[in-house]
């Protein structure tokens, strides 16, 4: 232990972020091991010498070695020094996880650069923009350059998982109120018990080339299957377009969801009777026809759709080679 220098020890009543799990441990001073011949349990990322708890290097930190304090200013290895050739997150970088001097900060790319279990990810893809010190890692997950403009190639079971999962989370709104679930339009939840017309989610072209799927309620999915065929959708039908979009890395997120409800015959004769409602990803309300925001859904959606004629009955369709039939 160093003396006339920065103490290792854990002292005062500052708490410091360990392990990729981000465990909080608060100390006064040094705290002694219990008598026993088990001795107490420590966590992982923290050992027990002479009586009190240290700090050990943090696993995930690819430069430092396994004896010394990454955040000890004095030490030859600490990946925050300037002089570091091996900090994965390098000045140039957008951000630099080491700049707290904490090697679990929330920046770091071996930690939340991979987000909580409950995110909705590509495993595959997740492993690679996890590790820093991969050699086939196109840049440093903490940069500009990590979200890709472009969704990556991704096969037919790791899109229906992904979806299978955000609709998980919506389903589950009182612990994630924070999506379509929360919102106050009971579609926004109800949608996914719905018939899935999609065969998989696809790139909606027309949605902002976010993937989406097609569901219709019982009365709507009476006639929906017919397609271009459909004539006229009956009054009470209602079409759920939810969408996504998927990062480089791999991660899942939602994105609007559109509602189209047929009303009564005469109802809103400027959008030939149909009811456009968009929720944002954090289930708030963007716009609803008569309602809320009602002049942007005209220019937004009703625009659009009534161009598509009153063979369809104003009514997009899924790509044919999407469809369920």
């Amino acid at each position: 232990m160093m003396t006339g220098q920065r103490s290792r020890w854990m002292r005062s009543a500052s708490p410091l972020a360990i392990g990729v799990g981000a465990i909080s441990i608060a100390l006064a001073g040094p705290v002694p091991v219990a008598a026993g011949p088990a001795g107490p349990e420590v966590p992982d990322a923290v050992e027990a010498r002479d009586g009190a708890f240290e700090i050990a290097c943090a696993a995930c930190d690819p430069c430092a070695p396994a004896a010394c304090d990454p955040c000890a200013p004095e030490a030859a290895c600490d990946p925050c020094a300037p002089e570091a050739a091996c900090d994965p997150c390098a000045p140039e970088a957008a951000c630099d996880p080491c700049a707290a001097c904490d090697p679990c900060a929330a920046c770091d790319p071996c930690a939340a650069a991979c987000g909580p279990e409950l995110e909705c990810n590509v495993p595959r893809l997740q492993e690679a923009a996890c590790d820093p010190c991969a050699p086939a890692a196109a840049c440093d997950p903490c940069a500009a350059c990590a979200p890709a403009e472009e969704a990556p190639d991704l096969t037919e079971d790791e899109l229906d998982t992904l979806y299978a999962c955000l609709l998980e989370r919506v389903a589950d709104a009182e612990a994630d109120a924070a999506n379509w679930g929360g919102s106050d339009r009971p579609e926004a939840a109800a949608f996914s018990d719905w018939m899935n017309f999609a065969a998989l989610p696809y790139p909606s072209s027309t949605h902002g080339g976010r993937f989406a799927t097609n569901h219709a309620n019982e009365i709507a999915a009476e006639v929906y299957g017919d397609y271009e065929d459909i004539g006229e959708m009956p009054a009470g039908g209602v079409i759920a377009k939810p969408t996504f979009t998927v990062d480089a890395a791999g991660k899942a997120s939602l994105g609007p969801l559109f509602l189209m409800e047929k009303a009564e015959a005469g109802s809103f004769p400027g959008t030939n009777d149909w009811i456009y409602t968009t929720v944002q990803p954090d289930g708030s309300l963007m716009g609803r026809t008569g309602g809320y925001n009602s002049e942007q859904m005209e220019q937004m959606c009703a625009a659009c759709h009534t161009a598509m004629g009153a063979d369809s009955d104003d009514l997009l369709f899924i790509p044919e080679e999407f469809r369920v039939n």
